[in-house]
């Protein structure tokens, strides 16, 4: 591990010159979408100009001028990747190209300047220069900052038996729809033996049995319209199928595991109000 780092390190030591360049002209010249309107217009005039020395590109005259301009403009600020490029990235892209630093060469063929030349070149830039260069960069900067620890909430033995003491106050209250038990409190009731581990079989049958109460309550849902009972008869037809089947959907068998889950609590809270217990970790010994 401590080689790899090594050798990227070095390897983003001894970038190529023209890589160099690239970062240094990103911190010497703003972006082109940090410039206003005015400003961005003079300054694309003086980089069209400067291309039309560097590749022999043609740049009009008088009305046609302007309308060139306008056009070149619209094309670059229609796309969010041209506008992300500084200033001096412009221009060192259009010598890049004349140097042959692109798996291709583009030529304007003695035409004018126009959107298809400057889209060619630019796009190669970002494609072959930039991204790269990026990458490296966030592979560095990845190494020699320390990424983050989330700090994921485990809630403590108190608090799960906190959670179950107002369950089990509910239950004798006769409150069960306020009664919702999670994974962590149930899985804690099998920990500490309240709830029993059962075979194959045996669960089975407790499966069957929670498709069975699942299909009756879908049966008991309310049906004041026509469109309300359609939606009752389809989910006590589904219900039907899979018992038949046995092939329940993924989000149905959590709906089923879950009123399991459920049951075997509530049978754990009958036997403690059973045995008219009030406090029910009063004789536990907690972490």
């Amino acid at each position: 591990m401590l080689e790899a780092k090594a050798e990227l390190l070095t390897n983003y030591k001894n970038l190529k010159r023209n890589d160099v360049i690239v970062l240094r002209n990103q911190l010497n010249s703003k972006k082109l979408n940090e410039l206003d309107t005015d400003t961005f217009y003079d300054t694309m005039i003086d980089v069209y100009t400067e291309i039309t020395m560097l590749t022999g590109a043609k740049l009009h005259t008088g009305a046609k001028l302007k309308a060139q301009v306008q056009i070149l403009n619209m094309f670059i600020q229609s796309s969010y990747r041209f506008m992300m490029l500084t200033v001096n990235e412009v221009r060192h892209a259009f010598f890049l190209n004349n140097q042959g630093a692109y798996k291709d060469t583009y030529r304007h063929y003695n035409r004018e300047l126009n959107a298809e030349f400057v889209g060619d070149v630019l796009s190669a830039y970002i494609q072959q220069i930039r991204k790269p260069l990026d990458a490296q960069h966030e592979k560095v900067k990845a190494l020699l900052t320390p990424p983050t620890q989330k700090k994921l909430y485990r809630p403590s033995t108190r608090t799960i038996q906190d959670i179950l003491q107002v369950h089990y106050d509910l239950f004798k209250q006769e409150m069960y729809e306020l009664i919702f038990i999670s994974n962590v409190e149930y899985y804690y009731l099998r920990k500490i033996g309240a709830i029993q581990f059962v075979d194959k079989k045996e669960w089975l049958h407790r499966y069957n049995a929670g498709l069975k109460r699942l299909r009756m309550l879908a049966e008991m849902m309310p049906a004041n319209n026509m469109h309300a009972r359609k939606e009752r008869a389809k989910k006590v037809q589904l219900y039907d199928t899979m018992q038949r089947t046995g092939i329940v959907p993924y989000d149905k068998h959590v709906s089923v595991v879950r009123s399991m889950q459920f049951v075997s609590c509530m049978r754990v809270f009958a036997t403690l109000q059973y045995f008219n217990i009030n406090n029910i970790f009063d004789e536990i010994k907690t972490n």
